[in-house]
């Protein structure tokens, strides 16, 4: 046999695995997207069978104070959350002793009553003992940092207070402001039929 016939046969085995290789090669990658598949939809049918398990094992497991203190996670370090750009997005974090549920309850739940949630007293702060209540949903949307504060007579208070205060409803009192009445019209009790905005 000539050195070049041995060349010859050589590049040829050297072709040979090569295709074989890529033809492997596709054929693994066809197999994965296969399993793949079949997992998603065998996932899916796992899911229909069992929608009132979950559903149950959810309002179980993830409500009341386990709930809280699993959704102040979420917000905190999961970029997919929805509410992930006003928390862990902006820099709020929590105190790490609260990273396992136990001394998170040990901590605050002694306080927690039903339908209640966190709120953290400096909406600027960060969770933790000292800065953290339980507080109504009400007297949650009024420490919101989006609320705008209105002071008179040494009070300070969110619009709904002050409307409540007055005994006002919320949008009357509001619609007084967007009109731009005076701080001393606005806070008058008497409900007067404000003039229609022009358009």
């Amino acid at each position: 046999m000539t050195k070049q016939t041995k060349e010859q046969i050589a590049l040829t085995k050297k072709l040979w695995n090569l295709k074989n290789k890529e033809k492997n090669k596709a054929y693994a990658k066809k197999t994965r997207e296969k399993h793949k598949l079949q997992r998603m939809i065998d996932n899916k049918n796992w899911v229909e069978k069992n929608k009132k398990y979950l559903s149950d094992y959810r309002k179980k497991n993830y409500t009341g104070i386990y709930g809280t203190w699993y959704s102040m996670k979420q917000r905190i370090n999961n970029p997919k959350n929805i509410s992930y750009h006003n928390y862990g997005g902006r820099g709020i974090t929590y105190s790490p002793k609260w990273e396992k549920f136990a001394d998170f309850q040990n901590d605050i739940g002694s306080d927690y009553k039903e339908n209640y949630t966190l709120e953290r007293i400096d909406n600027n702060g960060n969770y933790c003992k000292e800065n953290c209540r339980w507080a109504t949903q009400k007297e949650q949307c009024n420490n919101m940092r989006k609320n705008i504060l209105i002071k008179y007579n040494g009070i300070e208070l969110t619009a709904t207070q002050w409307a409540e205060k007055l005994g006002l409803k919320e949008g009357t009192f509001k619609s007084r402001r967007l009109r731009g009445w005076s701080i001393e019209r606005m806070m008058n009790s008497k409900l007067e039929r404000p003039a229609k905005l022009s358009s």
